[in-house]
């Protein structure tokens, strides 16, 4: 089950991501772009920008650079991406998932095997974003939408 889960993911990340483009352009975003990050249990206030040089910047709730916190020094902000879609970010590693100009998706393992997901979404500064709550509450506010043809 694992070997056709890990195989499905590999094919769905080679199938996702513009050939036309490399995978690396597809995280870069523009002067007036950021990623919006979401994953389970975490809000999607925080941000971050990808830039062509392999280093990342992070944002905070109004878009402020936030980098370094007083006494917390992020360090070095370096990220790549693999020939075989492993997304190194920081002292981090993660599997490419799916990518395109809006969205991105990758997995890690929790400590005790449980796959995790991390989401980018692209968004404009200056526009009104949905917040991470209208994608945990879509589903349950529009039940009868969902419903099983079984």
């Amino acid at each position: 089950m694992n070997k056709t889960l890990y195989i499905f993911i590999i094919v769905i990340a080679f199938l996702s991501c513009s050939k036309t483009n490399s995978i690396e352009d597809t995280f870069v975003t523009a002067q007036n772009e950021y990623w919006t990050y979401y994953s389970q249990g975490q809000s999607g206030y925080m941000y971050f920008k990808f830039h062509k040089n392999g280093t990342y910047d992070k944002y905070e709730r109004d878009l402020g650079l936030f980098n370094n916190d007083g006494d917390l020094v992020s360090g070095k902000r370096n990220w790549s991406i693999s020939k075989d879609s492993i997304f190194t970010w920081g002292a981090h590693k993660y599997d490419l998932v799916s990518c395109n100009e809006k969205a991105i998706v990758i997995m890690y393992f929790e400590k005790n095997g449980i796959p995790g997901y991390i989401f980018f979404i692209k968004e404009k500064v200056g526009e009104k974003r949905k917040g991470d709550y209208y994608y945990e509450q879509k589903r349950l506010k529009n039940v009868e939408k969902y419903k099983s043809a079984w």
